[in-house]
């Protein structure tokens, strides 16, 4: 009898343990593969997100230095105010730094004031609590006096950029545009508010909302009835959504909910700049106070901030620089838990797997001393009795193989989902932090929401897979026979 038939005997006739192995090495292929599969697309979506946000670096101004230039403006009511004037980054510094190689644009803007809106109610908070609350009867001294609380019950943070597709909030994925268009960059009188505020008004694209600068907002000991300059008509061209949910209440001021903000044309938002500084008298310095620089690659990143701060273009003194990687960190927290649980399935198949079905197969080599013993006294040729043992783990290694391509074709989508679900219950329970700084409102992504990924095998996974597996249980095999073979001869 050949080499092979034997082999197809003892399969054949140990129909348990071939059933058992091939159980066992199937399910340990199928996580092996999906494994694979899951880390291959989390390296790409990883890949992709490097590419998208991990490469930009932010220059500020520091406003808690001592030595910084300043204003002091006395109130009318006597209490003063320390105006931040500079130094700051001048429009020469962005020319100089834009010319270091790899760095592709900027943008610079973001909280522009707070500003009265009157033909719009914003949704409510604190002012309007404190309005209703005390003007109960109706009396025109309480309507008087807590007048400023009404006037900024409706006046509404604003927020501008010379690039309003940079915006870091829209960048950061707390907001997304929901209709119309995002402001031109060199629009003017251009608007686009929240979809809650649209709603609460009946806004659409196209309608107009009329902003005014109150005295009140930019001096606290100001008229509340008194505009400064003239009305602004502003053409709403877009309506953004929240991508988070927000605990606000009536103790949180209108100006600070993010339902709130409108964003408004930078053009529009430098011109209402200059009328306030003139009516406080202020004369600030050239120059921006934050900046916003690209690289087109994230792994150049590094070098080229240590370039920018070898430029004599910046007062480094009083100006900072730093990595701007908030949103990659936070969008690469969910893609490195799925990558976690992959690498675990790998190890545990390829590694710990490969161990178990070793010593599976490794006890019924021992097992079968008797056989192998029958077969030596028969003088049967030690090659030839390791060569049936090889030839019987690659049929089941064949066998088991097959087995694994039928139950990933019901299995794979499951553990996949299983997988990418479990993942993202670990890492959006809070997406999205609301905070109130010196120069606005502040709204970190602490973790990501884990993106749609396209999760397959190449039929180079299914190749390594087998590859890996027959390199282990043959390498086992032939160790394990030949040294019962050798001890048989022994004996």
């Amino acid at each position: 009898m050949s080499i092979f038939k034997r082999a197809i005997l003892y399969i054949s006739r140990n129909k348990t343990r071939t059933i058992l192995l091939v159980i066992i090495l199937a399910f340990l292929m199928l996580i092996s593969l999906n494994g694979i599969a899951i880390k291959s697309s989390v390296d790409r979506e990883s890949e992709k997100v490097r590419s998208e946000y991990g490469s930009s670096f932010i220059i500020e101004s520091n406003y808690d230095d001592f030595d910084a230039d300043e204003e002091v403006i006395e109130l009318e009511d006597g209490t003063t105010v320390r105006i931040y004037t500079g130094p700051k980054i001048v429009d020469e510094a962005i020319e100089e730094i834009c010319s270091v190689s790899g760095v592709e644009g900027y943008n610079e803007g973001g909280w522009c004031g707070v500003y009265y809106f009157s033909n719009i109610e914003l949704l409510p908070g604190l002012f309007g609590y404190m309005y209703e609350k005390n003007i109960v009867d109706d009396r025109d001294d309480a309507i008087k006096e807590h007048r400023d609380d009404y006037i900024w019950s409706r006046s509404a943070t604003c927020y501008s950029n010379r690039d309003p597709e940079h915006d870091a909030f829209f960048e950061n994925g707390s907001f997304e545009l929901d209709s119309g268009r995002m402001i031109s960059i060199e629009g003017a009188n251009e608007a686009m508010v929240s979809k809650r505020l649209a709603e609460k008004n009946g806004l659409n694209v196209g309608d107009h909302i009329s902003l005014e600068i109150k005295e009140t907002c930019i001096d606290v000991a100001g008229d509340p009835d008194k505009i400064v300059g003239e009305p602004v008509d502003l053409e709403i061209v877009g309506i953004y959504r929240i991508n988070f949910s927000l605990e606000s209440s009536i103790y949180t001021p209108e100006n600070e909910n993010p339902e709130n903000f409108i964003y408004i044309s930078r053009n529009t938002a430098k011109q209402l700049t200059s009328i306030s500084n003139a009516h406080m008298g202020l004369t600030p310095g050239p120059g921006y106070s934050r900046v916003e620089f690209y690289v087109d690659s994230p792994s150049k990143l590094d070098g080229i901030i240590q370039e920018v701060k070898d430029l004599d273009c910046v007062n480094w003194q009083f100006c900072s620089i730093k990595k701007n990687d908030a949103t990659y960190r936070s969008l690469l927290k969910p893609l490195e838990t799925v990558g976690g649980y992959s690498s675990l399935m790998l190890f545990l198949s390829f590694g710990a797997g490969g161990i178990l079905a070793a010593f599976i197969i490794m006890m019924q080599l021992r097992s079968r001393k008797k056989e192998l013993s029958i077969y030596s006294y028969l003088g049967f040729v030690n090659k030839n009795i390791k060569m049936q043992l090889i030839i019987e783990i690659i049929m089941i290694i064949l066998i088991s193989f097959l087995f694994m391509l039928l139950l990933s074709y019901f299995l794979s989508g499951p553990i996949k989902e299983m997988i990418t679900d479990t993942a993202s219950m670990k890492t959006t329970d809070e997406l999205y932090t609301v905070e109130s700084t010196k120069i606005g409102i502040e709204i970190t992504q602490t973790a990501g929401e884990l993106p749609d990924i396209d999760i397959s095998n190449s039929p180079g996974d299914y190749v390594m897979v087998f590859a890996v597996f027959a390199a282990i249980l043959l390498l086992v095999t032939s160790i394990v026979s030949g040294a019962i073979i050798k001890r048989l001869n022994k004996e």
